[in-house]
């Protein structure tokens, strides 16, 4: 890379315009108390620290990696504009994960001894960034305050190249970044690009996107894991009165059609419930009409689909055969689900095990349901 892109990628917070909006409307920037010395200090410390560790990751012994995701994002066309490489190494060396697990991020500060600890420290939390959809809720005189659209917070944000990277962004305009912690505020990190505020309604397609296939976006919000778990509950008891239990065993062929006609009930109950709360229904209502379990074919070519969940209610409410069952279906004459059955689950089921429970459903703020609706 030339010496530029390192300079604007280490700069965290060069502005990508898109659609401008016509008319340059000027906005008073309210004026705010200054940075504190100490903050102020440890952001400009953090340019010339990411420089440093951008120069270690086009080093030679990343050059493979970094080369191959290069290439990809490429494409077939190979052409990648330099926002888009500005993208790619930022997620490289923040989130990329080397063969021994480790991110580029984690061998340059293992490597650098000479770092004071809080230096250690700050680079170590960028770990924790946030990729994320924002708008603009208020420009401060150093720095913006952006609510993102998709776990709901706001994140007071500055950047390492000064206030004048957010001057033409306008309140109300809409942002995509990766945000980085430092001492309990944020800071962009690599390209920022930004929306017009009449962009709104398909901003928020894209953001509703990402918070239906990547829950743990939305929950990085504790608030939302637990008003997740309350709709699951309400969700588990429209299930009972639908099925008429909360455990159903389906053949594969059927459980398509039969969940469907459980979630068609369910969206008319969201339905009923809007209208006795007196808020407006939007026509149609969102997610109407959609069959939302949509299970993949080769689940047809068994006869059932195992989770260990059901397993573990099995086993427990069958002590005396469970063993005999194992047994036959293992193949193994001295399988015991008490001394077997967790090594088995979590063999066969890895994924089951790799996190903490969250709930199976991403509960979306007001202001991008709003949005959503505008659209």
């Amino acid at each position: 890379m030339g010496g530029f892109l390192r300079r604007v990628f280490a700069g965290a917070g060069s502005v990508v315009r898109s659609e401008p909006s016509g008319k340059d409307t000027a906005i008073a920037i309210r004026k705010r108390d200054t940075t504190d010395p100490a903050l102020a200090s440890l952001i400009a410390r953090s340019g010339e620290l990411k420089r440093q560790l951008v120069d270690f990751a086009e080093g030679e012994r990343f050059k493979r990696w970094l080369t191959a995701a290069l290439v990809e994002a490429a494409g077939p066309e190979g052409v990648l504009t330099e926002s888009d490489a500005i993208g790619v190494i930022d997620h490289f060396v923040l989130t990329f994960r080397l063969p021994d697990g480790r991110t580029v991020l984690d061998r340059f500060v293992a490597a650098r001894s000479d770092l004071p600890a809080g230096e250690r420290d700050m680079l170590l939390s960028w770990r924790d960034s946030v990729e994320g959809i924002f708008e603009v809720q208020r420009k401060h005189k150093d720095s913006v305050a952006l609510l993102n659209l998709i776990d709901d917070l706001e994140y007071r944000t500055y950047s390492n190249m000064g206030s004048g990277v957010f001057r033409p962004i306008r309140e109300g305009d809409f942002v995509f970044a990766r945000l980085v912690p430092i001492a309990g505020a944020w800071l962009v990190s690599g390209m920022l690009s930004s929306y017009p505020r009449s962009s709104g309604p398909d901003i928020a397609k894209i953001a509703l996107g990402l918070a239906t296939e990547h829950p743990e976006l939305v929950f990085r919000n504790p608030a939302k894991i637990d008003e997740g778990w309350e709709v699951m509950r309400l969700n588990r008891t429209e299930f009972i009165d639908f099925f008429g239990t909360d455990e159903l065993i389906l053949p594969p062929a059927e459980a398509e059609e039969r969940l469907n006609a459980q979630l068609r009930r369910h969206q008319e109950a969201a339905v009923t419930r809007h209208r006795l709360s007196g808020k407006a229904i939007p026509a149609p209502m969102p997610g109407m009409d959609v069959l939302a379990y949509n299970l993949p074919n080769e689940l047809g070519d068994f006869d059932t689909v195992g989770a260990p969940l059901p397993l573990c209610r099995l086993a427990a409410a069958y002590p005396e055969t469970v063993d005999t069952v194992f047994r036959k279906v293992l193949r193994q004459r001295n399988f015991t689900w008490s001394e077997h059955g967790d090594v088995l689950l979590r063999k066969r089921k890895p994924w089951y095990y790799e996190r903490e429970p969250q709930p199976g459903v991403s509960v979306i703020g007001d202001r991008l349901a709003e949005l959503a609706l505008r659209g």
